[in-house]
């Protein structure tokens, strides 16, 4: 007998759904119940959505010879005001 498990991960969409971010939801409600003020939520969603090697070679407007950070995740990130 052969057994199909479905593994079924569950979405939250950051900031406005025009911007296209994603994580999962378990990663997002983890993010959120840990970040104690708004600069503290943007700053764990920075770290969740964007790898520490792209941060280090990147600046917010791609500045002194380094690349720009992705503008969509910049967006939803500021746009995203959820707090408990």
């Amino acid at each position: 007998m052969q057994f199909l498990f479905l593994h079924l991960i569950i979405t939250a969409i950051i900031g406005d759904p025009k911007f296209g971010v994603k994580t999962s939801k378990d990663c997002f409600d983890n993010i959120v119940n840990h970040s104690h003020s708004p600069s503290a939520l943007a700053l764990n969603l920075l770290d969740n959505l964007i790898p520490k090697e792209v941060q280090r070679i990147s600046n917010i407007k791609g500045t002194n010879g380094k690349s720009p950070l992705n503008p969509m995740i910049l967006a939803a990130i500021k746009g995203n005001n959820i707090l408990p």
